[in-house]
C-alpha cells in the first residue's frame, strides 16, 4: 500500500480525493497541485503499529510531500486520531485543526475557527469548516469536524463520525449548501448516521464509505446502503474496493469530470482474476 500513489502518479493538473485503505478507521487525502489536505490519520495499535507510519507517510513521501497545508483530525477516538503520532514523525502541518484535544502543541479546535470559505493557492481551491453548537456532554462522533472542500467545480464534504442528530443540525443551520458531489460517508456507514434527509440535502455523487475489511462492526450497515442507493448514489467502500482514487480531471465542462479507481480492481491478484 505503501507504493499505491508511486504506482499512480497525480498527473500535473488534476486534483485527487484519496480514501486510504486502512481497515476500520479514516484517513482521506485531498491532493491538488498547490493544497494538500489529509482528514484523519487512521488507527494505531497496543503492538506499535500505526497507520500514520506505515501507510499515510510512505504514501504522502512517495509525492514528494514533507508537509501538509491542512490536517484535520474530526476527533480524538483511536480509529481517526490515533496514526497522528505517527504521522508527524516524518510531516509536519501548517494548519492542524482538531474537534476534540488530541494533546497536541499544535492544534487548534476547528469549532473556533472563523465563519465562511477561505481560499487557498491559485487555482481556485477553497475550504471551510461546518459548524453546528457542541455541547461538552455530546457524543465524541458529534464533537467531529465537518468540512466541506470546492475545488475544480466539484465540492466534497468530509462528515467525520456525526451522528443523525448533528446532521439534522447542519441541514437546520445549512440547508442547500451542504450539497456535495463527493461524501465521505459519515461513522463508516454506521446506521446512526447517514439519514434519509441528510443524503437527500447532500444528494452526493459519489459516496465513500472507509471501513475493514470482514470487520465484526459489518460497516457499511445495509440501511445506510438502501438509502444511499436510493437517492442514486454510487457507493464505494475501502472494505471491497481497497484505497479509493477520484480524479477530478478538467474535461471542457463547468465541473471536472471524476474518475474512481478502487485499488483491490485495478491491482487484482492473480487469484482474483477471472
Amino acid at each position: 500500500l505503501g507504493l499505491l500513489l508511486a504506482l499512480y502518479p497525480p498527473r500535473s493538473d488534476d486534483t485527487y480525493v484519496m480514501a486510504f485503505d486502512v481497515g476500520q478507521g479514516l484517513a482521506v487525502m485531498l491532493y491538488s497541485p498547490d493544497y494538500v489536505l489529509l482528514y484523519d490519520a487512521g488507527a494505531a495499535y497496543p503492538s506499535g503499529f500505526s497507520i500514520g507510519t506505515t501507510v499515510l507517510a510512505p504514501n504522502l513521501r512517495a509525492l514528494g510531500l514533507s508537509k501538509l497545508n491542512l490536517l484535520v483530525i474530526s476527533h480524538e477516538d483511536n480509529d481517526h486520531a490515533g496514526g497522528l503520532t505517527g504521522l508527524l514523525r516524518f510531516l509536519t502541518a501548517d494548519l492542524l485543526l482538531v474537534g476534540q484535544d488530541v494533546g497536541h502543541a499544535q492544534q487548534l479546535s476547528c469549532h473556533d475557527s472563523p465563519l465562511g470559505w477561505r481560499r487557498e493557492g491559485e487555482r481556485g481551491l477553497r475550504w471551510r469548516i461546518l459548524k453546528q453548537p457542541v455541547q461538552s456532554d455530546d457524543s465524541d462522533n458529534n464533537h467531529s469536524c465537518v468540512v466541506q472542500v470546492e475545488v475544480k467545480g466539484r465540492r466534497i464534504l468530509f462528515a467525520g463520525d456525526i451522528e443523525e442528530e448533528m446532521e439534522l443540525g447542519l441541514i437546520e443551520n445549512y440547508g442547500s449548501e451542504l450539497d456535495s458531489d463527493i461524501l465521505i460517508v459519515a461513522h463508516h456507514g454506521s446506521r446512526t448516521s447517514s439519514s434519509q434527509g441528510w443524503l437527500e440535502v447532500v444528494s452526493p455523487e459519489l459516496s465513500l464509505v472507509s471501513a475493514g475489511f470482514n470487520h465484526r462492526f459489518g460497516h457499511p450497515h445495509s440501511d445506510v446502503v438502501e438509502r444511499i442507493q436510493a437517492i442514486g448514489s454510487h457507493l464505494y467502500n475501502t472494505a471491497s474496493d481497497g484505497a479509493i482514487s477520484v480524479q477530478l480531471s478538467d474535461c471542457g465542462q463547468q465541473k471536472a469530470c471524476m474518475v474512481v479507481k478502487g485499488w483491490r480492481q485495478e491491482r487484482k491478484t492473480l487469484w482474483q482474476q477471472k
